[in-house]
């Protein structure tokens, strides 16, 4: 039986300020916390988060807010 897939989603963050190996297991962290998160690659060198998830548990739109909230500048790049 195959599992449904329509609700993943893939988000593409910018994130400016983020510029240390702390700042990195802070975003990871962050963005770990939300219910419905699949896959979290954080890249240190391009400033950036590749977040897989499950849009009908959490949002992009909260996942930014709950970034930016932290006070890193993120914005999507998709």
């Amino acid at each position: 039986m195959t599992a449904k897939i329509k609700n993943n989603a893939e988000l593409v963050i910018k994130i400016e300020g983020m510029k240390c190996f702390y700042c990195f297991t802070v975003v990871a962290d962050i963005l770990r916390e939300f219910d419905g998160i699949k896959e979290i690659r954080v890249g240190l060198n391009k400033g950036n988060a590749i977040v897989r998830y499950d849009k009908g548990k959490v949002s992009s739109e909260k996942l930014l807010e709950s970034l930016k909230k932290a006070g890193y500048n993120a914005v999507p790049k998709n």
